[in-house]
């Protein structure tokens, strides 16, 4: 028998447990242009808005302006060329619960920037939980 195996984007399931309503804590988003090659987001990946632009990114723990709060939560890979801005739809406000373990961090993120990360969430009233 042969065996294919696929690899298929997670479902919104994956990452939201509830939410008050989609048109309400969902939006779409001016994914910042990529600078020397693509921006790349992963899925459910936490992202920032840069303050000056309005425009959204990979949170940067080591960044300014903006770039090192979070901002809300990626639902859905997206990409943006090389100089040129892209689409990104993403989870901007709650009521709602995420699963925690489904959140995609920067490579090196540690466990007090994660939890500065989750308060800023918070604070927009998206709550991360583990083991939901």
């Amino acid at each position: 028998m042969q065996v294919i195996k696929t690899n298929q984007p997670g479902t919104l399931g994956d990452l939201i447990h509830w939410e008050v309503n989609p048109t309400f804590t969902t939006e779409d988003g001016v994914l910042l242009a990529g600078s020397g090659g693509a921006r790349v987001i992963d899925q459910f990946t936490v992202i920032a808005q840069v303050t000056a632009s309005k425009k959204l990114q990979t949170i940067d723990f080591a960044g300014s302006g903006g770039a090192n709060v979070a901002y809300g939560v990626s639902l859905l890979p997206a990409q943006a060329a090389d100089g040129v801005d892209g689409e990104i739809k993403y989870l901007r406000r709650g009521p709602a619960i995420i699963h925690a373990e489904s959140l995609v961090w920067p490579a090196g993120a540690t466990d007090n920037q994660k939890a500065t990360a989750l308060a800023a969430l918070l604070a927009q009233g998206i709550l991360a939980k583990t083991g939901i």
